[in-house]
């Protein structure tokens, strides 16, 4: 919800559960250039949502998000999570399951 595009109709959040990965969706272009989301400055699309879901201690501080999930898949042995824009409708971010090292090539990803 923070980072969705609350103009873009006709999209919700969507969070699809695989059984290799889990997939999320959300409404709108990334506002940080993909490629350089570790470093970037964070934007938040719903600044004042974001200020009261940390409030409530649902979600993190700005721009630490990112960073922590990588923390997480790095202990876990797992590959770094794959960000893509589609043609600034809507941002996919896909988390993988543990892959045997032999497995992780791009064609089977």
């Amino acid at each position: 919800m923070i980072h969705q595009d609350l103009q873009q109709r006709g999209t919700n959040l969507m969070v699809k559960v695989l059984q290799n990965r889990i997939e999320f969706f959300n409404a709108g272009a990334s506002l940080v250039v993909i490629e350089c989301i570790v470093d970037s400055v964070p934007v938040s699309s719903n600044k004042n949502i974001a200020e009261f879901m940390y409030k409530c201690s649902i979600c993190e501080e700005r721009g630490n998000g990112y960073g922590k999930i990588i923390e997480v898949t790095r202990k876990n042995e797992l590959l770094v999570p794959k960000i893509e824009s589609r043609n600034n409708h809507f941002t996919k971010v896909v988390i993988f399951a543990k892959i045997p090292f032999n497995m992780t090539t791009k064609e089977k990803l």
